[in-house]
């Protein structure tokens, strides 16, 4: 797990080699590296990848939802034992661990560098353990514990860096993290040397980094700002009207809203920066180019096609959950100056989902951000483009609010979906198609891509960030 873009590559590190598929893509088999131990001294087994899995599925059922090709996972169930011993078979003698999948899954591989499907000895109860730390593999070890102030991580003497690119050794002998500080706090404390690294996104960013320009590291997060429409109800089942908003909406001011360019930057499409598949693509600015940039807002061609819906002077209500901030009231402003008569409701988590995914509600617009849970355009397209993403009259089963369903285009996913086991290249320029469709249909209209900015101290050296991860911070050294 190294920074930059390399980052992204999977690369083998328990494992000798990462396996190519087998079983038509159904079945992959690791072959373990000999001599590996936890924290605790203990042996790594290959039934404890199994074990793994199993706990996770009865602490928490949301982590299935990944997993829901592995066989007999769809009968775990949180709060009751999970046997996953069809799907995951372990050889002590050939020290192996085979996974069995009941169907092709493109992205299986990416989905098994997640942190909780990292091996756990049966020695760990099935449930919370609180503050115990459970035996681990990696570098560092959890040393101390003072609940809601102080996590301590010392070296595990154990470790051996098998793979430099997968898991290299840290720097750091004694990595502290403190909570309970406001981001202002937090930021003095670096200033005045008595921290090293803040995890929150820090205040003032753009006086901050006037004053310490070589100690902010601003990377883009795999993630995008954007209002997405409800494609079966007036005036946004009309292709120009989406466009249009496309068109107006001055995504300069929608980054200042999100909180300035250490927070986001502008964008047309759906594929962040990053992610495989992206290619910069822009065709709802002025003069739009080949580069793919955002100029600025065209809002003649917007306002042209608005009159040409015959749709002005609607009412518009657009939804937002209650911490989506700016980005609401800052959609609603784009719609008034194309003249709908556009409101804003703000709901709790609960409400949005209840109103925002049953078709039978007709909400016609809602704002959202979106982050990969792991790097694949399916996590973006699979999940919410996709005919299948929703089922009317049944918000539990839906996963946008856009009800967008186009024949041609799910085609094109389900084979990007096919090529990304056999040739992720050839699967990258599908989803880049995919990409440049959806977007001109305009169901979400992108704000932003998201960044993050990372503010170290002055002794602080060896910064490195992970796409996915984000700062790694066992790579950095103090002096």
């Amino acid at each position: 797990m190294g920074g930059g873009r390399g980052g992204l590559q999977l690369v083998p590190d328990l494992a000798l080699a990462i396996p190519a598929p087998q079983a038509g893509g159904t079945q992959y088999t690791f072959v373990l590296r000999p001599g590996l131990r936890y924290s605790d001294g203990a042996p790594v087994r290959p039934e404890d990848f199994r074990y793994a899995l199993e706990r996770v599925f009865e602490l928490n059922p949301a982590a299935r939802s990944f997993f829901t090709g592995l066989l007999g996972a769809d009968a775990c169930h949180g709060g009751s034992p999970c046997d996953l011993s069809r799907a995951i078979t372990a050889d002590d003698h050939a020290e192996t661990v085979t996974f069995h999948l009941t169907a092709l899954d493109g992205d299986f591989m990416d989905k098994l560098a997640f942190s909780f499907t990292a091996p756990v000895p049966a020695s760990v109860p099935a449930h919370d353990v609180g503050t115990s730390p459970v035996p681990a593999t990696g570098p560092y070890m959890i040393t101390r514990t003072i609940p809601g102030r102080e996590i301590d991580l010392g070296r595990n003497a154990y470790f051996r860096p098998w793979s430099a690119a997968a898991q290299p050794d840290g720097y750091p002998d004694r990595i502290v993290w403190r909570f309970g500080l406001t981001p202002v706090q937090e930021t003095a404390a670096i200033e005045a040397g008595r921290a090293d690294w803040m995890a929150d996104p820090p205040p003032i960013y753009q006086a901050l980094t006037a004053r310490y320009n070589p100690q902010m590291h601003v990377n883009p997060l795999p993630g995008i700002s954007y209002v997405a429409f409800n494609v079966t109800v007036p005036p946004f089942n009309d292709l120009r009207v989406r466009q249009a908003v496309s068109l107006a909406a001055d995504r300069n001011q929608a980054v200042s809203a999100l909180g300035g360019p250490g927070a986001a930057q502008p964008t047309c499409q759906i594929l962040p920066p990053g992610v495989p598949g992206y290619q910069p693509y822009c065709p709802f600015t002025v003069d739009p180019g080949a580069n793919g940039t955002w100029i600025g807002p065209d809002l003649a061609r917007a306002r042209q096609l608005v009159a040409a819906s015959r749709t002005e002077g609607m009412r518009v209500v657009v939804w937002a959950h209650q911490w989506d901030g700016p980005l609401g009231p800052y959609a609603v402003r784009v719609l008034r100056e194309l003249g709908y008569r556009a409101s804003l409701t703000v709901a709790s988590v609960a409400a949005f989902a209840r109103n925002v995914t049953d078709t039978r509600r007709r909400v016609q617009a809602s704002v959202g951000a979106w982050v990969v849970d792991y790097p694949s355009a399916s996590d973006f397209f699979d999940l919410f483009f996709q005919c299948s993403a929703f089922r009317p009259a049944d918000p539990a089963d839906t996963r946008s609010g856009d009800f967008f369903c186009h024949p041609d285009i799910d085609r094109q996913m389900n084979q990007a979906d096919q090529l990304q086991v056999s040739n992720p290249q050839a699967a990258a320029q599908v989803w880049a198609k995919v990409d440049r469709e959806i977007t001109d249909l305009a169901p979400w209209v992108p704000f932003a891509s998201l960044r993050i900015a990372d503010f170290t101290s002055a002794r602080a050296g060896n910064y490195q960030y992970n796409p996915i991860w984000g700062i790694l911070l066992d790579q950095l050294w103090v002096r």
